[in-house]
């Protein structure tokens, strides 16, 4: 996958040894490592990484994401996962709640 606009990348995904290993060719300069292509070549790798497992825990996160996650914006998905983390330790909370009601009463 060649990249061009404002930076000249290179981005190779390899198979070696049954694992996926992304090669970045640059012609200018080095890459920050804050840069949002590596980021952006992060979330492929996970995705492929699920993608390709066989487990029950996997194959949700496939249907979940086929089915929800990638027909969002970006701002759309840290909204929900923030939700989801809010949600989380709302569980938590109520949790603690009830077992320290039940325990100390």
């Amino acid at each position: 996958m060649q990249l061009a606009g404002t930076m000249d990348v290179g981005v190779f995904f390899l198979n070696r040894n049954n694992k996926l290993t992304v090669q970045i060719a640059s012609n200018n300069e080095t890459i920050d490592p804050d840069d949002p292509l590596l980021l952006w070549i992060r979330a492929i790798k996970e995705y492929i990484r699920i993608y390709l497992k066989r487990t029950p825990v996997t194959l949700f996160f496939r249907l979940l994401m086929n089915k929800m996650i990638l027909k969002m914006d970006p701002s759309q998905r840290k909204i929900c996962l923030m939700m989801a983390k809010i949600t989380a330790v709302e569980l938590l909370v109520i949790l603690l709640v009830v077992i320290g009601y039940t325990v100390f009463s």
